[in-house]
């Protein structure tokens, strides 16, 4: 069982005070994609601008603890979460999957991305990086489809904007007008 204190988040802002709303959106799309360089490149952007941010990432693989290290054996021991707070940096593992509307709960940030959740009910782009994709069936969720040079789209978008991972200002400005507010994502 996994237990969040949101009487004490976790504020990356150094401000206290009135809640602020935060908002989500996602990068999807299929492996090798470009769904990472283009979240980055987004990050990079709305943090120029004083912006805070957060990411989560969706993995088909759990990323351990390395074995035979301490934080392994507090797990093992049945410690859940377990931390590891370094000179810089803190990371806080748990022994399940945690809901990511609970972790945003823990967080205040102006934006929540997400890389993956291809099922997750939000605004997403979705990213076909280098390869020619056939789309079929477009979800109510894609706001644009993301394209590489050299990519081709063969089918209609029924009115899907088709943007260049080049065209960073672009598809920045598409997630502050289109993020929705995080506590309005159905799982």
């Amino acid at each position: 069982m996994t237990y969040f204190d949101i009487e004490n988040t976790i504020n990356l802002r150094g401000e206290t005070g009135a809640e602020l709303t935060m908002r989500v959106f996602a990068v999807s799309g299929f492996s090798f994609s470009g769904k990472t360089f283009l979240l980055e490149q987004i990050v990079k952007q709305l943090v120029s601008e004083g912006i805070s941010v957060a990411t989560v990432k969706s993995t088909k693989e759990d990323i351990r603890a390395p074995e035979g290290t301490d934080t392994w054996r507090h797990g093992v021991a049945g410690a859940n979460p377990t931390i590891l707070s370094g000179p810089n940096t803190t990371t806080i593992r748990f022994n399940d999957r945690v809901d990511i509307l609970k972790v945003a709960d823990t967080l205040n940030v102006d934006y929540l991305l997400l890389e993956g959740f291809k099922g997750l009910d939000v605004p997403k782009f979705w990213c076909i990086g280098e390869t020619s994709e056939e789309i079929s069936e477009i979800p109510n969720t894609i706001r644009a489809i993301i394209i590489w040079e050299g990519s081709k789209i063969a089918s209609s978008l029924d009115d899907i904007p088709i943007i260049s991972n080049a065209e960073i200002d672009k598809l920045t400005s598409i997630v502050k007008t289109e993020a929705i507010d995080v506590h309005d994502v159905l799982v």
